[in-house]
């Protein structure tokens, strides 16, 4: 009786402890002896009777009182882990918690919702604890991924449900690119090779583009997981026709997101997948075009995307591309073909140059009324104190042609070499022979070529 008795007040003091988390570390120091007598510690019995209880076939949980144990003992475990992930990580039974955690994360959501989100809360939190032993890390992390990549398969229809853990998403799939977000926020070398190494990696990347794309679900996910090192570039090695997907979902979000947190996501992810010397592959690609437009647009204020700009003009065909979209987006559809480069921004329009010199971007706006539009461009650059380091210049057009019923504004980009922007330059671009393409470039498959007109090619792809 004595004994039982004893046993029942260690669970109560568990209980106790985990509804006070300050207490936690004290109660699970005081209980870390592995044996009394000669027999397995408390804390180590009880956490096997968790690990037990969360263990059950998932037929038994349509039982009442088996399901009310499984939410208990997830409970237990996810506070134990959640407030003290490094410490639960060192323990000697690591393992068997994060198996446990893991068995919930599979079948909570046949018990209630908050189970199953409790259960992932927790093993995010450990998997991206930094000062967690790197086994237990490495493991955790496998079982979220797979656990996560089970979530997104679920077809189940969202419903309104209540908020747990931060976490108000209807149904599993849609759940699960909340927890990606989170798990993938800010990783580290640890996660990066985890994630790239996981069996499931591609089929979790498919499941995720459809769940966003078609279901609504959290966009971060997505573009927080291209941006790990490594995986987008893969992926286009491994699943180009994936990639290919990812890239125009990109793409599309980028122009019609209107979402700073998302661009800035989104080009970081582009950026990634640049570094990894794909830029001839992306320039080929269908969506080329909307991200150069979307790019230009974003480097007037986001660095990150002045950089991806110049890894893709560095490419050949790059600055071509550039070139053509510059004239084409600049001038109206009847004017093309008789309008050069230098020659699409009237006086009427509208005119905000940036000087990126030595990584530091200047701004200048202005509105040459009355006055060409070279002398003015040209006016703008010697305004602005640029060393002949400088590399790239950025050119905001807001076309007001008469005829044109819509004035829309849009953004280009001109990247040239450190040798086309000599001081002695009159013009934003360097100018080429007519019916020639920008020196040591050439079209890249897909890219717009430079016609006799510059923009004539590229107004065509875009009109289409």
């Amino acid at each position: 009786m004595g004994a039982a008795s004893s046993q029942i007040n260690k669970w109560d003091d568990l209980f106790q402890a985990l509804t006070r988390p300050d207490d936690l570390r004290t109660y699970l120091q005081s209980n870390l002896e592995l044996t009394e007598g000669g027999r397995p510690g408390m804390l180590r019995t009880q956490i096997e009777l968790l690990v037990g209880t969360l263990q059950v076939d998932v037929a038994l949980l349509k039982v009442t009182e088996v399901a009310e144990s499984f939410d208990t003992a997830t409970f237990c475990l996810g506070q134990l882990v959640s407030h003290e992930p490094q410490l639960m990580s060192e323990l000697p039974f690591a393992k068997m918690v994060v198996e446990g955690l893991s068995c919930a994360l599979v079948k909570g959501w046949n018990v209630h919702h908050g189970v199953a989100k409790f259960a992932a809360n927790a093993l995010t939190i450990l998997c991206i604890c930094e000062t967690a032993v790197p086994a237990i890390r490495q493991y955790a992390i496998d079982e979220i991924v797979g656990g996560l990549a089970t979530w997104l398969q679920s077809g189940e229809e969202p419903q309104e449900l209540d908020e747990v853990c931060g976490c108000n998403c209807g149904c599993a799939a849609l759940s699960a690119t909340c927890w990606l977000e989170r798990l993938l926020g800010k990783t580290d070398a640890l996660l990066d090779e985890r994630l790239n190494g996981h069996a499931r990696l591609h089929a979790l990347c498919a499941d995720l583009l459809h769940v966003v794309g078609r279901r609504d679900g959290n966009p971060f996910a997505l573009t927080r997981l291209l941006c790990v090192p490594r995986l987008f570039a893969n992926m286009l090695a491994a699943r180009p026709a994936l990639a290919s997907d990812a890239l125009s979902f990109l793409a599309f979000g980028l122009l019609h997101f209107d979402n700073p947190m998302f661009t800035e996501d989104a080009v970081q992810a582009l950026l990634t997948l640049l570094r990894a010397k794909t830029a001839p592959a992306v320039l080929s690609h269908r969506a080329s075009l909307p991200l150069l437009e979307a790019l230009s647009t974003a480097s007037c204020y986001l660095p990150s995307a002045t950089s991806a700009l110049e890894l893709l003009v560095a490419a050949p065909g790059g600055r071509t591309s550039v070139y053509s979209l510059a004239a084409a987006l600049s001038a109206p559809p009847d004017k093309v073909a008789q309008r050069s480069v230098p020659d699409a921004i009237s006086e009427h329009d509208e005119v905000r140059a940036v000087v990126v010199a030595d990584g530091v971007a200047h701004t200048v706006a202005g509105t040459p009324a009355g006055a060409p539009a070279g002398p003015a461009a040209a006016t703008a650059k010697r305004d602005v104190s640029q060393p002949p380091q400088s590399r790239a210049v950025a050119v905001h057009i807001a076309p007001s042609c008469a005829g044109q019923s819509d004035s829309r504004s849009v953004s280009v980009f001109l990247t040239v070499s450190a040798l086309a922007m000599a001081s002695s330059s009159p013009s934003l671009t360097p100018s080429a022979p007519s019916g020639s393409a920008a020196p040591d470039s050439k079209p890249a498959p897909g890219a717009a070529p430079t016609p006799a007109s510059p923009s004539a090619s590229a107004s065509a792809s875009l009109s289409t």
